[in-house]
């Protein structure tokens, strides 16, 4: 497995101004190429900010509109892996949808979570896992919170969650997170979900990392960490 530089995107959207969030967007990738990074992964709901009914109908016609097509040409214009989540309306309901773009804007894995009701307090359903697949930097699994907390996960180099709220609030979470390391030879990316502008109750989506005992964590803030795989040996972190 070769080593890996992997950017964690510290975005605050504007909620409801899905173009200025995509504008953030086409920033970072620019400056992902710029420091060679080989992955940049985005906090859940970066594009609609705090989901609210009102916001959440533009940001579900992600999928269908140009908007995904420009998603996919960023990834061929800055060479990157881009991993990125958004709404998704179906007939039989609403997703939170988590995609893995590769360097020819291809979907290389795709993930779904179904949401009871479509507002921010909504509960999940857990939904399939998504199957690994191979990269030049190794097998990667695609997933969110919820389904992590499942009994076993597919063998992996790389678990890329986006969103690790779960029941069970953040030592579960924490735990979950560690016990998958420990485990397996996998390692755990995961990016929380996103802050919003002006909101002191949401603060900066929190960027965490999970490698070799290595954690790094910052909220309220644009700090966006780079960091190389693998990283040199720390202490645990503790919740």
């Amino acid at each position: 497995m070769k080593t890996l530089t992997i950017k964690l995107s510290q975005i605050y959207s504007e909620t409801g101004n899905i173009e200025a969030n995509v504008r953030q967007m086409e920033k970072t990738l620019e400056l992902s190429e710029y420091d060679a990074v080989d992955v940049t992964v985005f906090p859940q709901r970066f594009l609609s900010g705090v989901l609210t009914e009102e916001t959440i109908t533009e940001a579900a016609d992600t999928y269908r509109t140009d908007r995904f097509k420009h998603f996919q040409e960023l990834a061929r214009r800055y060479n990157q892996w881009i991993v990125f989540n958004f709404p998704f309306f179906t007939l039989d309901g609403f997703y939170d949808t988590t995609v893995l773009l590769d360097t020819n804007g291809d979907i290389r894995s795709l993930h779904q979570s179904k949401h009871i009701r479509p507002v921010e307090a909504s509960l999940f359903q857990s939904g399939e896992l998504s199957e690994p697949v191979d990269t030049p930097f190794g097998r990667v699994v695609l997933t969110t919170g919820e389904d992590m907390m499942q009994e076993t996960l597919p063998e992996a180099d790389w678990y890329f969650i986006v969103d690790a709220c779960v029941e069970g609030g953040s030592e579960a979470r924490h735990e979950r997170l560690q016990a998958i390391e420990r485990d397996s030879n996998g390692t755990v990316v995961y990016m929380n979900r996103v802050g919003q502008l002006n909101d002191d109750t949401y603060g900066g989506g929190s960027a965490v990392y999970y490698g070799g005992a290595c954690l790094t964590e910052k909220k309220q803030t644009f700090y966006t960490p780079i960091i190389t795989v693998p990283p040199e040996p720390k202490e645990p972190w503790e919740a």
